[in-house]
């Protein structure tokens, strides 16, 4: 009897430490992540990415992709091409795998590198099926409308981004307009691209696009790169 209760009291411990520190995992992952995106400090989220603590938190596959997001921040494209080999190779949780998919697309369609956006597109396909959860349908949508807008230049995805803005928050709005500005300018549409950017600007404000929409409003050639 004394062997069963031990037994159930360790389970019941083991449980409590697992889901404290899922926990505090996290919290931390929450914190590194404001560093980066909304304090935009990037050498100082490296910085903290070097405290060993993290390794009781985090597989060295986890370390290696968030230092990847810093390198993208930072368009440190010899350090992402090294990262994606390694982690090319590595095993991600699915939630880290679709979200690592995800950032290669963005990153070769912003650098007009066909082949390897689709192949990122395709591993985003693979991970998430039909009946997958609503969030993870929305990665592939977003998935490919990238590719319509930066690979395909399609025009016929102008009424779907139209369609979106309706429903969308400011930060997603910028997006669906500055996409929709490169399409207009794809098409020969300048008026109509300088009228969407003119939109999108005071959405996009604190955001990662805020930059690349204020440049290309002074220079619309920039929505060819």
């Amino acid at each position: 009897m004394n062997r069963i209760l031990w037994a159930v009291i360790l389970t019941f411990v083991i449980v409590i430490l697992i889901l404290q520190l899922e926990r505090l995992r996290r919290r931390t992952e929450e914190q590194l992540r404001r560093v980066l995106y909304m304090e935009k400090n990037p050498k100082l989220y490296l910085q903290l990415l070097e405290n060993r603590h993290l390794r009781l938190l985090f597989s060295e596959a986890s370390l290696q992709h968030m230092r990847l997001q810093a390198y993208l921040v930072q368009e440190q494209d010899a350090a992402c091409e090294q990262l994606f080999r390694q982690l090319d190779g590595r095993h991600l949780p699915r939630g880290e795998r679709i979200e690592y998919a995800a950032e290669k697309l963005q990153y070769y369609t912003q650098r007009k590198q066909t082949e390897p956006a689709r192949q990122a597109l395709a591993e985003i396909h693979a991970l998430i099926k039909d009946g997958a959860s609503e969030k993870d349908l929305a990665i592939r949508e977003d998935a490919d409308m990238i590719c319509r807008v930066y690979i395909e230049k399609d025009a016929s995805a102008i009424p779907v981004l139209q369609e979106q803005l309706k429903t969308q928050g400011n930060y997603m709005r910028a997006v669906s307009l500055y996409r929709m500005a490169r399409l207009y300018h794809a098409g020969g549409n300048d008026p109509q691209a300088q009228d969407c950017l003119e939109k999108a600007l005071p959405l996009s404000k604190g955001g990662t696009y805020e930059k690349l929409i204020a440049q290309s409003l002074g220079n619309l050639s920039l929505l060819d790169e």
